[in-house]
């Protein structure tokens, strides 16, 4: 992981860092191939624009708005009910309140 990263050397703080990325990766839902490229791609030694290379990050992430509509359930109420009679109906058979048991 730290060659992918560019990290040439171990640093103690490097198990945060992996941490840190992949949690904003998760969070906003970023493909992991973009992101490695653009991390490739970036001069870190030469001539670095982080303005440049965060605003490439940036557009290869879900909006909040995208997030919210990626997340939110297209169940139906008619599943919703299907779905509950299947649930009440095993925890009869199993004897379980619950059902899932």
């Amino acid at each position: 992981m730290r060659k992918k990263l560019g990290l040439l050397t171990p640093d103690s703080d490097d198990a945060d860092l992996f941490s840190k990325l992949f949690e904003t990766m998760r969070e906003t839902h970023s493909d992991f191939t973009t992101t490695f490229l653009l991390l490739q791609s970036a001069d870190f030694l030469g001539d670095f624009n982080s303005d440049g290379t965060v605003d490439q990050m940036l557009t290869n992430c879900l909006s909040i708005e995208e997030v919210k509509k990626t997340l939110k359930p297209t169940y139906s109420k008619s599943d919703c009910a299907a779905l509950l009679k299947i649930v009440h109906q095993f925890s009869l058979v199993s004897g379980n309140e619950a059902g899932f048991n």
